[in-house]
């Protein structure tokens, strides 16, 4: 295994980094310069060009193009797509204080991970309250008539939340940030001069990210909601990416940023807003979650998977797993339990399964998890990407063994210090307080009739109330 932010780049990522014709003076411009309405948010002049003022900020900004860009797009992303999106947020960095000041932020936090540095931290903190206050300015003397608005708002609201998942700070900001970037797109869904379109890649590369952090969040609690994403967001996001960008699911395989087909990410979150309204119990809504969700386990086990060859082919097979085991738990659990956490899950038994013979054993799904992350040729898929994040909290929920659950923390504490993914720690830590909470309540800890895998499992199982 070797360190990728060292590795050889391929075509797309061994353009140079564009910061040749940087000029280190500092007297072009004041840091107040971004306050101006004149000059808020883009300069299309590069008279106003913003100045990088330090051997500490050239660094920065390089360590971002030829190291830290790398780890937030995926290695799937189409080299053009990656070329664009480099370039172009170098061009908003050097035009925008907002975007410059968010990008330094979220490297300068990615570095304190990899480093332990606190110099790196404090750095982050400094560059990150600036850019708030840059885009709190900014979204004040909002113009969403001008064609210009959109691209570096979006951009810093973003580097915003990448710096709170991915720096020490990881529970704090995001959902504040996320939940605003949901509401920008919600501004050029509703036209004007700055639409959404999805032969850019800068937007389809921002819709994806969107997604996928607001997907992250719910995630942390699927049953019991603390994060909602806006449903207007979702549902036009879901369909530009599903309609127009990934028409085929194999095209999924080239996503920068999600890493599978958006398909499977629209069943996943029917399954905990289900579970979360109250028509959980409506059998139509639930045949056809149960629909999809067989076609998807199908895909699993058909030999012509048309994800097999590909990079995230595993990636994609885990989100399929802990989805189908999020609906089996929905499906088992009674109607009026109302919100529920993961760990009283867990405590309830919800690892295991009665066989046909009667003996307690491990759900097929968190089996068949296992085995993948255990494949010697993929673990290196793990370690140097932050897809396995949410499937990890649901299956280290689910594991009791010990050796699983080294396992999977395992795979959370490489992942955090060969790319320095915060969520991982956080992760990490999460499960393993709750591992210690269940092994002192072992004894006390009652266990459900969950169901067998799905060939034979019963549903709609009817339990006391929680």
């Amino acid at each position: 295994m070797y360190d990728r932010r060292n590795r050889p780049q391929g075509k797309a990522r061994s353009i140079s980094s564009g910061t040749d014709d940087i000029q280190s003076s500092g007297d072009s411009h004041s840091q107040g310069d971004c306050t101006s309405p004149s000059t808020s948010l883009i300069r299309t002049s590069p008279l106003h060009r913003i100045s990088i003022s330090s051997d500490c900020e050239n660094s920065l900004l390089n360590y971002y193009l030829d190291s830290f860009l790398s780890m937030i797009l995926l290695p799937t992303t189409q080299p053009s797509d990656y070329a664009d999106f480099r370039s172009y947020t170098l061009i908003l960095a050097l035009e925008c204080q907002s975007v410059k000041d968010a990008v330094m932020s979220s490297s300068a936090a990615n570095k304190y991970m990899l480093t332990g540095d606190d110099y790196f931290r404090r750095l982050s903190l400094e560059y990150y309250t600036r850019a708030v206050r840059e885009v709190n300015h900014s979204l004040a003397n909002l113009d969403c008539s001008r064609e210009s608005w959109a691209d570096p708002l979006i951009l810093s609201v973003a580097y915003l939340y990448i710096r709170s998942f991915w720096g020490p700070d990881a529970d704090k900001d995001a959902p504040k940030h996320v939940a605003g970037m949901q509401q920008l797109f919600k501004l050029r869904y509703a036209g004007g001069p700055s639409p959404v379109s999805a032969d850019r890649s800068f937007d389809r590369i921002m819709a994806e990210s969107a997604l996928y952090h607001s997907f992250l969040l719910v995630m942390r609690s699927p049953f019991a909601l603390n994060f909602h994403i806006d449903r207007t967001f979702l549902s036009r996001t879901l369909d530009l990416l599903e309609h127009h960008v990934y028409v085929e699911p194999t095209e999924a395989a080239k996503s920068p940023v999600l890493g599978a087909p958006p398909s499977i990410y629209r069943l996943i979150l029917d399954i905990v807003y289900m579970f979360n309204s109250p028509s959980r119990a409506d059998a139509k809504d639930y045949r056809k979650l149960r629909c999809s969700m067989d076609y998807w386990e199908h895909v699993l086990d058909s030999d012509a998977s048309i994800f097999r060859d590909t990079e995230y082919g595993d990636a994609i097979e885990l989100y399929i797993l802990a989805a189908s085991l999020l609906l089996d738990w929905m499906t088992e659990l009674p109607h009026d339990s109302g919100p529920i956490t993961l760990i009283t899950l867990s405590m309830l038994g919800g690892s295991t399964t009665i066989h046909s013979d009667g003996e307690l054993r491990p759900r097929w799904q968190v089996a068949r998890a296992l085995s993948v992350l255990r494949r010697p040729d993929t673990k290196c898929y793990w370690t140097w990407c932050y897809l396995s994040s949410w499937p990890l909290l649901v299956f280290g929920y689910a594991v009791e063994d010990a050796d699983d659950m080294d396992l999977v923390q395992e795979v959370l504490h490489e992942s955090r210090h060969c790319i320095g993914y915060a969520e991982m720690e956080r992760i990490k830590g999460e499960l393993e307080e709750v591992w210690q909470i269940r092994q002192q309540k072992t004894n006390e800890r009652v266990c459900l009739p969950f169901a067998v895998p799905t060939h034979s499992r019963q549903r709609l199982i009817e339990l006391p109330t929680l």
